[in-house]
């Protein structure tokens, strides 16, 4: 028996009245850290291996720019973002397979900010 292609399926689906909608990966996990009032920086614990990840960053109230870095265990930067927005700035990234965390920073100690750390 042949086996059915995915966009037989998907029409069958949508025929029968079924809403279709991608499901975020086994595998997929996320890290992220929030700026502390007083100090100049965060970071977070390694997120699990993948080689994908998408940074996302949020600036301070204030319009301050916040920088969030990706490391590999070996402290090679991965990727990098910034944003002086409250409105989230998302950047992705294909990186070599491994374990990633995130350091967020600002030059200024209030105003919150911070980013989070996707794998897929």
């Amino acid at each position: 028996m042949k086996k059915p292609s995915v966009r037989a399926l998907a029409v069958a689906g949508i025929a029968c009245g079924a809403v279709l909608a991608p499901a975020a990966p086994a595998w997929a996990a996320q890290v992220g850290c929030i700026i502390p009032e007083g100090a100049y920086s965060c970071s977070t614990g390694y997120v699990a291996a993948s080689s994908r990840i998408t940074i996302s960053v949020t600036g301070t109230r204030y319009s301050k720019t916040v920088t969030c870095t990706a490391y590999d265990p070996n402290v090679n930067i991965r990727g990098k973002v910034s944003n002086s927005s409250t409105v989230a700035k998302s950047v992705a990234f294909s990186v070599p397979y491994n374990q990633h965390r995130l350091v967020c920073t600002r030059t200024v100690t209030t105003g919150g900010g911070g980013g989070q750390l996707y794998n897929f």
